[in-house]
């Protein structure tokens, strides 16, 4: 991996890797995935699939329980730029939970699930030694929503 990547890896607690839900294969890096589990193996990954107001959702659900059984896996729809004052919206509730109408406001969903996620592996890590943050390095293909 080149400079920039390899410090990133380097320096995270956390991977978060960005997938694309119409076809989260093509873009999944695998290659970071065996770099991580060969040379960081204290280092979580947590899969985030995103786009999935793009994706029919039979498919996202397969996904999720498929991805899920490799590592922990959230569904993800990212605001799509209507702002509320200075704050972009968020739904409070779980992918799982919101309706179908609520899929398609331009709140986005499933960053609740990702904070849960994340808070559940530093307090379930003893590799943190008590630090009060982690650092959480993004990685993905272009285009698949990593800003």
């Amino acid at each position: 991996f080149g400079g920039d990547l390899r410090r990133g890896l380097e320096m995270s607690d956390v991977i978060i890797q960005v997938l694309d839900a119409r076809d989260p294969l093509s873009c999944r890096t695998t290659s970071i995935e065996d770099y991580i589990n060969s040379n960081r193996p204290e280092v979580a990954i947590v899969l985030v699939l995103n786009k999935i107001d793009l994706a029919p959702p039979h498919a996202v659900d397969a996904w999720v329980r498929h991805l899920s059984a490799i590592y922990p896996t959230v569904p993800f729809k990212s605001a799509t730029g209507t702002r509320r004052g200075n704050a972009v919206g968020h739904a409070k509730e779980k992918v799982s939970e919101a309706s179908a109408s609520k899929k398609r406001t331009p709140d986005c969903l499933g960053a609740q699930h990702l904070l849960q996620v994340l808070k559940g592996i530093g307090l379930g890590t003893a590799g943190f030694g008590g630090k009060a943050k982690m650092t959480v390095g993004v990685v993905g293909y272009p285009n698949v929503g990593k800003s």
